[in-house]
């Protein structure tokens, strides 16, 4: 070998750099402004191209906001109580809830809605829009990220766990005083139910129906 070609090969030998296998990156501390620049992420509008040929577009949320998840399944679940108690014909499985929720995903996170509503039968009639025009599909596989919406179904799944745990609690706590307490008359007044021969004392029963002569 020449000395050029050693030579050459002794430089870029000496050149390359040496990584450690597995090795970190340097820690980060969190900060004020790393938190705000966050925050305001949350607020940006991101541009998606709907139709090239037309120009059509469609804005929405990259980044989607906690607080705003809470607000939909607040609302997710105030539609489903007033679905049962309308007896309306929806929602009669999970499956068919969870497009609901879905839909509000685009709701909340899309500028396709020009107008709040906080009544059902308008985001019934949008929503059946969006899934027979194939928009509804397209939001959320083509222009959502698929973390930011597992988000909110990870958010749903907690919110559900945290509605069960309540009921369990509610009913165990209802099993117990049965058993404790010897004056049936509280325990039914403490829960809702009524005793029409013996009105409940308003102390126990502050809701009582005042219209019919029972406290």
């Amino acid at each position: 070998m020449s000395n050029k070609n050693k030579e050459t090969n002794k430089n870029t030998t000496a050149s390359s750099p040496t990584k450690k296998v597995g090795s970190k990156p340097r820690a980060k501390t969190l900060n004020m402004k790393m938190i705000d620049k966050q925050f305001n992420d949350l607020s940006k509008l991101t541009t998606y191209t709907l139709d090239p040929k037309e120009n059509l577009v469609v804005k929405y949320y990259e980044k989607f906001d906690e607080v705003k998840i809470q607000e939909l399944l607040q609302l997710a679940y105030k539609h489903l109580e007033y679905v049962r108690e309308k007896e309306l014909p929806y929602f009669q499985s999970d499956d068919e809830f969870m497009i609901f929720v879905q839909y509000l995903i685009i709701y909340k996170f899309a500028t396709v809605v020009d107008e709040e509503s906080e009544d059902f039968e308008p985001h019934i009639n949008i929503m059946n829009k969006l899934i027979s025009t194939g928009l509804y599909r397209v939001f959320l596989e083509d222009i959502f990220d698929p973390n930011e919406v597992m988000k909110v179904l990870d958010r749903l799944k907690e919110f559900q766990n945290l509605i069960e745990k309540i009921g369990a609690l509610t009913f165990e706590t209802q099993k117990e005083l049965e058993s404790t307490l010897q004056n049936k008359e509280i325990i039914d007044g403490a829960f809702g139910k009524k005793n029409t021969d013996n009105p409940i004392h308003p102390l126990v029963d502050p809701y009582g129906d005042e219209s019919n002569g029972k406290i």
